[in-house]
């Protein structure tokens, strides 16, 4: 007896899925959803079963995966969900990858306590869920994009996450911060880690300039006095200059104004027009959307210490969410802190300010939802 076997010729993969059970040695499952993604042309790298959650993640890297979906079927082993998320952040992987739960051992609130991104009861579930991901992210912009959409006062996909870290980000390279202000490679590596790990569009940063320039024979003043009312006089038609110069050559012009200072945002569009601003949490975001939104692009102004340092995560999002409501409808926003990033700003913070841009901030914005 001759056996034929029909086939239908494949295009490229809709995705590439990493499938595994992480606390037993179940395998039907599993098997179960590799059948059914195949079928519907995903790419699906077989984990194994019983397996840590660093063969995962070894797993993942190796296949580029765009979505890892574990089975667990024992609940007193769930923590190696989370160890599992915890790893891909540290991989630099979780804000790129969708982190599906399933198995008897799981639920919809399982799976946002330990990590995931969705839990799904079964193979179509699984299918649907992978295809909505891959969806939205062949539709989704580039970092670049997203953020250069904002500088252009208009609606991108989403808001985007822009962090003015310095510390924060030497502290999570494990790099000394006298490295990071005088070394540009260990700058670039302390930022390009921290981009990766916390899903940031974009990242400003600084060193102590005046010091490098007074070391090399630059005279610098320092005043004893350095009041608001000297800025228009004695800055703003420098600023406005050396802002236009820069500009001319193709980069936007970022103002970061430190303290409560509402007195500089009325002029701000004019000594930076087309650019962006930031300013510090004292400011009311809403008021400075109103007044200068249509205008020049907002860097948003979260209190850095009392919110995103001592808060809870539940304070981050909540923050987050008001900030959203207030100033990104429209464009021309930026989520970020009000000033530097603080250097001990626990990690599930910062993770949770991409969280609430998944959850609040995707365009259009619909404002009557956040209420």
């Amino acid at each position: 007896m001759k056996i034929v076997s029909f086939s239908r010729e494949r295009g490229a993969p809709e995705g590439t899925v990493v499938l595994g059970v992480m606390d037993g040695p179940w395998t039907i499952g599993s098997r179960i959803v590799a059948a059914v993604l195949e079928t519907h042309d995903f790419k699906v790298v077989h984990a194994g079963s019983d397996i840590a959650s660093e063969h995962m993640v070894t797993q993942a890297v190796a296949a580029r995966a765009d979505v890892v979906a574990v089975g667990s079927y024992l609940s007193y082993k769930l923590n190696q969900v989370k160890e599992l998320d915890e790893r891909l952040a540290k991989a630099g992987l979780r804000n790129k990858i969708r982190l599906i739960l399933s198995g008897p051992a799981g639920s919809k609130r399982v799976a946002e306590e330990y990590g995931a991104d969705s839990y799904a009861r079964d193979a179509e579930e699984v299918l649907e869920q992978c295809r909505a991901f891959m969806s939205g992210k062949k539709a989704e912009m580039t970092a670049r994009r997203r953020v250069m959409t904002a500088l252009e006062l208009q609606p991108p996909d989403g808001v985007s996450l822009v962090a003015f870290s310095m510390t924060f980000s030497a502290k999570h390279a494990d790099i000394e911060f006298s490295d990071y202000v005088s070394q540009a490679e260990a700058m670039a590596e302390a930022e390009i880690k921290a981009c990766r790990r916390f899903g940031w569009d974009n990242v400003c940063n600084s060193t102590d300039v005046a010091i490098f320039a007074q070391s090399v024979g630059a005279e610098v003043y320092m005043p004893e006095d350095d009041i608001p009312r000297i800025i228009k006089p004695a800055i703003y038609p420098f600023d406005k200059e050396l802002f236009k110069r820069i500009t001319d050559y193709g980069a936007p012009v970022l103002i970061h104004c430190c303290g409560n200072v509402p007195q500089c945002i009325p002029f701000a569009p004019a000594v930076n027009p087309g650019g962006a601003i930031q300013f510090d949490y004292q400011v009311k975001l809403k008021w400075a959307k109103e007044l200068i939104g249509d205008k020049m692009t907002i860097m948003s102004n979260l209190d850095c210490n009392q919110v995103l340092q001592l808060g809870l995560k539940e304070d981050v999002l909540e923050a987050r969410r008001r900030a959203i409501q207030d100033a990104a409808p429209g464009g021309g926003f930026w989520l970020s802190g009000g000033c530097e990033i603080p250097r001990d700003m626990p990690y599930e913070n910062m993770e949770a300010m991409l969280k609430a841009i998944k959850e609040y901030g995707r365009y259009p914005i619909v404002t009557e939802s956040m209420s």
